[in-house]
């Protein structure tokens, strides 16, 4: 023994000196837990059956501890190969702890909250199962819809998605802002003579309708127009019952070229309802066609 620990402690006597230096508190150490486990003899009994159990389970599975040595040897080494990031890691976790603590204990509270809600959407919910079996046949109907609004969203190829649309919207402001605000000051200068030409809708519409109706007929030939001649040559003198030649340049007259006082809507015979003719300033609502 003593050959041994010369052998031992060759080329060593700086560390064992070291050592000796802890041996009288590592023995007191040892004595006072030597004490502590021979304070109640049958719990420490129990201590060394449970383990002997413990070591022999672990025993018959020693290939399953063999592989989990080397896979915890394989994690280890990974952790050691980011030892930087885990060191700034553990920096950061005290003050993560911190401001996780006041987030805990403000989600207590929450959590007392939430149990009333969680208490008052107990009744609602009953129903709730037979909805969602309700509604599954609609979410399968909406499939081909889902599925064509996103080839409507994103779609293969170039300029054909709502995405690109919405990627060229930027350029399309810069061309609007000056286009725009030119066509809003037109606008906004026609205003009055868009107001006085809605007024005569009713004298257009008329027109195209009664235009159309000139070449309505058709026979074989196809369609045909019927015209009547009217020469206003002549006036007749009620009170002798003769007519007499009328000068050129009155020949016209009442047929509408003289009546130069008509209101808007007045080229049509008047309406039942009386919206026509409109009547504004300088004109005469009784200058109206006849029938």
């Amino acid at each position: 023994m003593i050959q041994g620990q010369a052998a031992q402690y060759r080329g060593r006597a700086a560390d064992a000196e070291r050592s000796l230096k802890y041996f009288a508190p590592a023995l007191n150490s040892t004595s006072r837990l030597t004490r502590e486990l021979v304070v109640d003899d049958e719990i420490f009994d129990r201590f060394i059956t449970d383990t002997s159990q413990a070591v022999g389970a672990i025993a018959k599975r020693r290939n399953d501890l063999s592989g989990l040595v080397d896979s915890t040897g394989t994690a280890l080494g990974a952790i050691g190969d980011e030892n930087v990031a885990l060191s700034r890691a553990l920096d950061l976790l005290p003050g993560t702890l911190r401001k996780s603590n006041t987030t805990f204990v403000n989600l207590r509270a929450a959590l007392d909250d939430l149990d009333v809600l969680v208490a008052e959407s107990k009744p609602a919910t009953r129903d709730l199962a037979p909805f969602l079996a309700e509604l599954r046949p609609l979410v399968a109907d909406a499939r081909p819809t889902i599925r064509d609004l996103r080839t409507l969203i994103r779609a293969p190829g170039s300029d054909n998605d709502l995405i690109e649309l919405t990627g060229k919207l930027p350029r399309l402001q810069r061309l609007t802002s000056t286009v725009f605000p030119r066509a809003n000051r037109t606008f906004d200068r026609s205003q009055e003579f868009v107001d006085t030409l809605r007024q005569y809708t009713p004298d257009l519409a008329g027109w195209l309708t009664k235009f159309g109706q000139v070449g309505s007929a058709y026979d074989a030939n196809g369609h045909y127009a019927r015209i009547q001649p009217v020469f206003g040559l002549f006036d007749y003198n009620e009170d002798t019952g003769e007519l007499s030649r009328k000068p050129d340049a009155q020949r016209i007259d009442g047929y509408g070229a003289g009546k130069q006082e008509r209101c808007p809507g007045g080229a049509v015979q008047p309406p039942p309802d009386g919206s026509a003719p409109f009547p504004v300033a300088e004109c005469d609502p009784n200058q109206t066609p006849e029938g």
